[in-house]
């Protein structure tokens, strides 16, 4: 989109219509219209015409989440892989500001975690251009434990609770594994023994879960 003509380093008035003096742009070209043409003079072969244009601007946000987030803190410095809990940018915290000045809700458009400037809202400076953001973005920590509620009789009330802590919280925890250097697999293995208790301790929950279960459709079995 055209916003600025010269010729001869003079500003050049938009023309209102096709039929009035100044300029149009017309797809890709850029006219000029009635007395905004430049005079012929012989011997002068040559007009300097310049066009300054708007093109798309939208930029994509970096919402990507934290490493180690909800789990051990990483101990080396080495570049790690982003979390794998969701995150998202919350959109009532955007703020966008345009060679330092604050845009409005009018100005902008912010889907799919990219912002799009509208060229006919804002006023741009010829050449050079300074976009910040400032936004917040919410992320998991954690996944929740896996609760199921199990009827095991035929009045009210009698219902037993299950909850079963989740062993995808696992994933984020060894994915800051490091073993690059002999200390950091040291403290790596204490993460794979942290995670193997872990696993040990829900496989007897589950293991005495199933047990109770089965205890209770056997007196089920039994009043029947």
């Amino acid at each position: 989109m055209c916003s600025t003509v010269r010729h001869e380093y003079a500003d050049v008035n938009k023309a209102a219509a096709a039929d009035q003096n100044g300029w149009v742009q017309n797809g890709t070209k850029v006219e000029l219209l009635g007395d905004a043409r430049p005079d012929a003079i012989y011997g002068n072969y040559a007009h300097l015409l310049q066009a300054y244009y708007v093109p798309k601007m939208s930029v994509a946000l970096n919402q990507a989440g934290v490493a180690g987030v909800g789990a051990a803190e990483a101990y080396c410095d080495h570049t790690q892989d982003g979390s794998i809990f969701q995150s998202e940018i919350l959109p009532d915290s955007l703020e966008v500001r345009l060679n330092g000045s604050l845009l409005n809700d009018e100005q902008f458009t912010f889907e799919n975690g990219r912002v799009t400037l509208i060229p006919e809202e804002i006023d741009l400076e010829v050449l050079s251009q300074c976009l910040q953001f400032s936004y917040d973005v919410r992320q998991g920590t954690a996944y929740g434990d896996n609760e199921f509620i199990f009827q095991t009789g035929a009045n009210a009330g009698m219902q037993k609770e299950v909850s079963i802590a989740s062993f995808d919280n696992l994933l984020e925890t060894v994915s800051m594994l490091c073993v690059r250097e002999h200390d950091h697999a040291s403290q790596g293995l204490n993460v794979v023994d942290q995670s193997l208790a872990f696993i040990t301790n829900e496989l007897g929950n589950m293991g005495a879960v199933q047990n109770s279960l089965e205890h209770i459709a056997s007196n089920l079995a039994n009043q029947t």
